[in-house]
């Protein structure tokens, strides 16, 4: 069968060369051959062949201009974000106030179209009088706590920063709309994480650093993975998330990206690599030790400072979701939570080009984790939530003793799912899983954190890029 389309092919192609060659050279010169050609065509088909040589002449045009077209493009890219990143001031002005059902909660929302513009993506955080907002492109902008609560209007001021020139210009980073994955506000000092492109095919977790100053940012590096992963793509598992630690410490989670699948390797459980691991970081020393390892894509990270217990989410594949808890963590005892070996989740299908018995040995997603050595989730999610962020504290104005509460952050698309809003999970006083519920937002929590002064959440919704204050009525 093959054989007989490659011939149609050759002769299909032969055909169309033909018709080429004699309309564009036999057709306009004058001798006996051309001249036959000429005056014994019918004009339907001399119509018919010119109809066909335009369509044949334009494909030729646009393969020789797809680069030069592709150029085009970039340079307008790149011309869009310079205009993006000379925005000083956005106004977030109110679209709309709800009660989520089975709530005394109140959702208030805010939003300014180009916030979707600097990258749909963005994070939160926050010192003792501001809170900090850096969109996926970068672009950082405050807020005082004070004014978080007006009602009429958020107006963010942009704080002037090189990261543009650093860290998307300097690489020509064509994948800048989701560059950030985090931000981090640690004495005096703000962290930016973010994937670097050192060329087309090396990209890693990387960490910039600056003095926290309105007036302006100057980044430096501060810390990089310099493993090099062969690709990136919006769906690539990268984790880069950050949190406060110890004393001169602070957290990073470092993603799978997509080592057991795409890469054909076992870098998460590779005690060798920080591919897979949640890592802290000296921020004098800027070295780094692994804390935990067998980790997915953890998006969300809390340091519960009082009971010394690391908190964690971690995406499953196609399901599996995890709310990872580690008691006591350090260095010279690495916690395994297991992927890829055990998982609550399956693989994808759409990986259908990969699903074959050498990646279920190497990725078997066995469905227990202590039965392998492995820590148990303190609770998964099957169907998955999407999920993100985590913190813990006690539930708004209600301190009921000996109770322990972790909020997380849900995307997905689906409400009936556990999918696009916050999970509340209690734990006992001895901070093992004891009840949950779920509060309906109705947009993808991205990320959000807590004001204790003022009692309310303030979210990142990335559904359509806006700030939502959440708030007991």
């Amino acid at each position: 069968m093959k054989k007989y389309l490659f011939f149609f092919l050759v002769i299909v192609s032969f055909i169309l060369f033909l018709n080429y060659y004699s309309i564009k050279h036999l057709a306009t010169q004058d001798g006996f051959i051309s001249n036959k050609i000429r005056h014994n065509t019918p004009q339907i088909v001399k119509n018919y062949l010119k109809k066909i040589n335009h369509h044949f002449s334009e494909k030729i045009f646009i393969f020789k201009n797809y680069e030069q077209k592709k150029e085009e493009v970039q340079k307008l890219k790149q011309h869009k974000l310079v205009i993006l990143d000379k925005i000083n001031i956005l106004d977030l002005q109110p679209n709309g106030q709800f009660i989520p059902d089975g709530t005394n909660l109140k959702i208030s929302k805010f939003k300014n179209n180009l916030f979707f513009e600097m990258g749909v993506r963005g994070y939160l955080a926050k010192d003792e009088k501001n809170i900090y907002i850096i969109t996926g492109m970068g672009n950082l902008f405050y807020i005082q706590n004070k004014d978080i609560l007006n009602k009429k209007e958020l107006i963010l001021k942009k704080i002037n920063t090189n990261f543009y020139n650093l860290a998307i210009l300097g690489s020509n980073n064509t994948y800048h709309r989701n560059i950030v994955k985090n931000v981090l506000v640690k004495n005096d000092k703000i962290y930016v994480s973010y994937y670097k492109k050192n060329n087309e095919n090396c990209f890693f977790n990387s960490v910039l650093v600056g003095d926290l100053k309105h007036d302006g940012i100057e980044f430096k590096q501060f810390f990089e993975t310099n493993e090099c992963q062969p690709f990136y793509d919006d769906n690539t598992a990268v984790g880069g998330n950050l949190a406060d630690y110890k004393k001169n410490s602070i957290l990073m989670t470092i993603g799978g990206w997509d080592s057991y699948v795409r890469q054909k390797n076992n870098n998460p459980q590779n005690i060798k690599s920080l591919i897979g691991k949640i890592i802290s970081i000296d921020i004098l020393t800027k070295k780094a030790e692994i804390i935990s390892m067998g980790h997915r894509n953890s998006q969300g990270l809390f340091y519960d400072k009082q009971n010394n217990v690391i908190y964690s989410t971690d995406h499953g594949p196609e399901g599996g979701d995890e709310i990872n808890q580690h008691i006591n963590p350090e260095v010279n005892d690495v916690k395994n939570f297991g992927w890829a070996i055990s998982s609550y989740g399956e693989h994808y299908l759409s990986e259908e080009k990969w699903r074959n018995e050498d990646l279920y040995k190497r990725a078997p997603l066995n469905k227990s984790h202590q039965k392998f050595g492995f820590e148990e989730p303190i609770k998964y999610f099957t169907p998955a939530i999407g999920i993100t962020q985590i913190l813990k504290k006690n539930s708004f104005n209600n301190n009921i003793e000996n109770e322990n509460r972790l909020y997380v952050g849900s995307m997905g698309w689906d409400l009936s799912e556990g999918d696009l809003g916050l999970h509340e999970i209690i734990l006992d006083e001895e901070l093992k899983f004891k009840t949950s519920n779920f509060i309906p937002i109705g947009e993808r929590v991205r990320d959000f954190l807590f004001l204790e002064d003022l009692k309310i959440f303030v979210m990142f919704l990335e559904s359509d890029a806006s700030i939502g204050i959440l708030q007991e009525m």
